[in-house]
Formats: C-alpha cells, structure tokens, sequence
C-alpha cells in the first residue's frame, strides 16, 4: 500500500546544487508563473532540463483536465515522490478535487462507490506506475470498457509514464519539497465530487511547445507511434534522441542503462531496440548476456559498473524515498552533470519501459 504524504522519508539535503539561468527561468515562469526547485537543481544540464520542463507539461490531447491530475497523483502517490505528491495533492484541491476525494484516493480506498471509470482510472495508473508486473492488455480492455476510447487509454499510459519521470528525477535527486506552494492550496473547494472533474470532454490544449512534428523513426520510434497524434509524441521522441546524443555519458552507457531497466521489468520491445543499439555500439551479446545477469563484466568502465546495479534499484523505487536517495547519494562523486544524466536516463528509460506496455 502506498506511503501517505506526511508519512515519507526524505533526504534532509539535495544530492545537487542549484544553478541560476535568468533566461531558462524567465521561460519557465512564462510557463507555470514560478521557478520550481526542481527546475533549478538541474538547469546546469540543458538537456536534461528540457527534459523534465517538457515532459512535466506536454498536456494531452483527449484526457479531461480532471483526468489528466487525478492520473498524475495517484502515480506520484505510487512512486512515494514526496516532491511531486506534494505538489499533485495541492494541484488537486487548487483545481476544485474535495478533500474527501483527495483523502480517499490518497489512502488507497477500495473506491467501491466511485463511479467505474474513476475506479478504473485509478487502478490503471497506479498499477503501471508500480509495474509488478506491468499491465497487459487486459488492463488497456478495461478501461475501454467502461468508457474510454483508444487515444484516452493510450494518454493514461502516456501521463502515468511522464510523471513517473518526474517522480524519479526529483526523489533520486533528493529537491526539497515546495512546502510554501503546499500551504497555499485552499482549504474549501468550489466542486463537491471527482465527477465535475470527469466529464468526458477534453482538455483545452497546452501551449504548443515548439518540437517538428515526430518522424517515428530512430531509438525507440515504435513507441512513438503508437502515442498517435498525442502531444506527448513529439516530446518523447524528442527526448529520447537528446539523451543518446547530448549527454556526456558515453553513448554506450545510456543503451547499457536501457538494456537493464528493460531486461528487469521484463520488456522485450525496450530490450531488442537496447540490444541493437549496443551492438551498432560494438558491444557483443556474450557481454550484454553477462551484464543482464550479473550487472558486471570486464567489459565496463568504471562509470558503467557503478550506474548499472544503482540503475537496476531505480525500477521499483522502495516505500521509503530515503532508501533510494541514500543508494544514490554515492554517485555524488560523478560530480552534479554525470549524476544530473544519470538520473535523467534513468528515469527516461523506467517510463518508457513502462509505456511500451502498450505494445506488448
């Protein structure tokens, strides 16, 4: 059962410092009218920066905005994020969710009077975000039949993935709460049930956020494509290509990552497309096969045989934040960049393991 939000253990202090960019964050507060901690602790790594900002607010295309929060929480919730639950639970109770509500859902209630498609909503996010094991299709057929149409289904997956990036990102990386955002939530609310928040109709469109429109080719092109014609197609694809060709860590590094986090969470789509991209990377299968079951090998560098067990511990994060963030406390010595991309593709590839379900 989840860890409610005044129950979570936290690093008392961040595992990096802040940078100041007035130009990033005149962007940002054109966007969210605020400069969030998180924001700063990782504005030293352009892209992995984006990378947060964009998936945090790509929106979707046919979710209700009702729909769109209530998926974000219940997965921060799962992922014991006290950074981004914090703020879910205030975005929530801000946009008219009833303390009742909130309360219900935060504790992990049976839901038994909830309406069916709040119910399966629920049950959908939180069992992706957890992932044992990931969903199958049966899990996509039960929320189409209570009432959601392909593309919704597809945005479920979508948003719950995203925000398990985010959640991963600010927990491994230890950002201190918002607590000053947390206090100004309202305490009375203008809507009385989850229902005003459902009510089938999407919801308004995000400011567009300036990507092509997606090519589906490439690492991880397949899982593109079947987002559609979301928003969040072009950010992933987007994403994705920038931490295999942007970041300082080695490009084999970032596939080793993957091929771990893949072959953990047992995605045979993730794997296969790791797998090719090491062996363009000349990295053998003999190597790759030794890594996956042992998470060592003569073959890795000093950097790789330190990132691929943590990697590893970073697919189920424990009840307890403070377990996680202790285990990466260590990397410190990476210095801020490598331990900032480090995290960042961490988290990129447990959420795309994690959407690829639609394809498995």
């Amino acid at each position: 059962m989840a860890v409610l939000l005044g129950e979570l253990e936290w690093l008392e202090k961040p595992l990096v410092g802040e940078t100041t960019d007035p130009e990033w964050e005149k962007e940002v507060i054109a966007s969210y009218g605020m400069m969030p901690a998180v924001l700063r602790r990782v504005a030293s790594v352009p892209w992995a920066r984006r990378a947060y900002f964009d998936l945090s607010r790509a929106g979707t295309k046919a979710l209700s905005t009702g729909q769109s929060e209530l998926a974000g929480f219940v997965t921060a919730q799962e992922n014991a994020c006290r950074y981004c639950y914090g703020i879910a639970r205030t975005r929530m109770r801000m946009l008219g969710f009833t303390e009742e509500m909130v309360d219900r859902i935060e504790n992990n209630a049976r839901l038994a009077e909830a309406d069916p498609e709040e119910r399966e909503l629920v049950k959908f996010c939180r069992n992706l975000a957890r992932s044992k094991p990931r969903p199958s299709r049966a899990a996509r057929e039960a929320l189409e039949s209570v009432g959601y149409s392909q593309l919704q289904t597809v945005e479920l997956a979508w948003v719950t993935a995203s925000a398990s990036f985010c959640n991963r990102v600010s927990t491994l990386l230890a950002v201190p709460p918002e607590l000053e955002m947390e206090r100004s939530a309202p305490k009375q609310n203008l809507w009385s049930s989850l229902k005003a928040w459902l009510p089938g109709a999407a919801a308004p469109k995000p400011p567009p956020l300036g990507y092509p429109p997606p090519t589906a080719t490439g690492m991880l092109g397949e899982l593109v494509a079947v987002l559609q014609d979301s928003p969040g197609a072009a950010v992933l694809e987007a994403t994705v290509k920038a931490a295999f060709e942007k970041t300082t860590l080695r490009r084999r590094t970032v596939c080793l990552m993957f091929a771990v986090v893949s072959h953990t969470l047992g995605s045979s789509f993730c794997a296969k497309a790791s797998a090719e991209m090491l062996a363009a990377e000349g990295f053998s299968r003999s190597d790759l096969d030794e890594v996956l079951s042992t998470l060592a090998s003569r073959s890795l560098d000093d950097v790789e045989s330190r990132l691929l067990p943590w990697a590893r511990d970073t697919v189920w994060l424990p009840e307890q934040p403070k377990r996680i963030q202790e285990r990466t406390r260590p990397l410190q010595s990476l210095g801020d960049q490598a331990l900032i991309e480090a995290v960042t593709v961490a988290a990129l590839a447990n959420s795309c393991v994690r959407l690829a379900m639609l394809l498995e």
